[in-house]
């Protein structure tokens, strides 16, 4: 059943979460990355990264606190074909990503090519490897609390 503080959770982070990136994150970046582009990146993502999971530990405290199931929320492992087909798709997805970053470690064209495709996204793409590490946890949690707050909440 859904309560008022759901109803409320819902438009925090689907209506005024967007809102407030739109009109307060981003200006910051841009603002930030004048001076220091490196430095507004990893600013970027950590805020990112923190507020993405503090929205899902509100999730997970008003899940809890409402007493529903996890099941009900739609956690639970596929088994039979399901999980078959779950799990070849994965392993195709992953070898095409190896495929692809072998194919952009060997060619400089390629990287180039990639470069030129992204045009204005490169300022906020990882340029060392330290940068990729963090966009590596900004992925991750996109991945998991994004499904977790609009696949699973929001739903």
């Amino acid at each position: 059943m859904t309560t008022l503080p759901d109803l409320i959770f819902v438009t925090l982070f689907a209506v005024a979460g967007p809102l407030i990136d739109y009109s307060v994150f981003w200006p910051a970046y841009r603002r930030l990355s004048q001076p220091d582009p490196a430095w507004a990146r990893r600013w970027l993502w950590a805020s990112a990264i923190g507020s993405q999971w503090t929205l899902v530990l509100v999730g997970v405290a008003l899940w809890v606190a409402s007493s529903r199931s996890w099941t009900s929320f739609g956690f639970t492992v596929p088994d039979g074909w399901r999980l078959w087909i779950a799990v070849a798709l994965f392993l195709l997805l992953a070898a095409y990503h190896v495929w692809a970053v072998a194919t952009l470690a060997r060619s400089s064209d390629a990287r180039t090519r990639l470069r030129q495709q992204l045009g204005p996204l490169t300022a906020v793409i990882p340029h060392t490897r330290t940068e990729l590490y963090w966009f590596g946890g900004v992925s991750l949690t996109a991945g998991f609390c994004e499904e977790f707050l609009y696949r699973g909440y929001f739903i």
